[in-house]
């Protein structure tokens, strides 16, 4: 077992790298390098900005799966929306791109599933006597 800055590395995985990209596995330093540099507008990839925007929808969807989008997790992406370069106002359509689509998506919840979720259960419960 190959061991390098606290990563270690089979030996059955030296079979299928050369020695070089061991080496550079071997010295890898984590948190070395600026892992949102490839999203920022400044590295003139025409690209960034897209991958930004769904970067930051995606994360205030993963942040709201608990049910609740709070004010602190807005917050951290709302941070991190402007580490990448993003401007406000861009951060600020997104948000409200997410808050309307969840608002429709609850409609259509209640509008399929009218009864709660207790009385559907207890309703298939009855069916399969339970």
């Amino acid at each position: 077992m190959l061991k390098g800055n606290g990563l270690s590395v089979s030996p059955q995985l030296t079979v299928s790298v050369n020695q070089d990209e061991l080496e550079t596995l071997k010295n890898y330093k984590l948190n070395a390098e600026d892992s949102t540099a490839s999203f920022n507008n400044g590295t003139k990839s025409k690209l960034a900005e897209h991958f930004q925007a769904d970067l930051i929808y995606n994360g205030l969807r993963a942040a709201a799966a608990d049910g609740a989008l709070k004010q602190r997790e807005i917050d951290g992406i709302s941070a991190l929306a402007k580490k990448l370069g993003m401007a406000d106002e861009k951060f600020q359509d997104i948000l409200a791109l997410y808050k309307e689509e969840e608002d429709e998506r609850q409609k259509r919840i209640a509008f399929l599933f009218p009864k709660p979720y207790g009385e559907t259960v207890a309703a298939i419960d009855h069916h399969y006597g339970r």
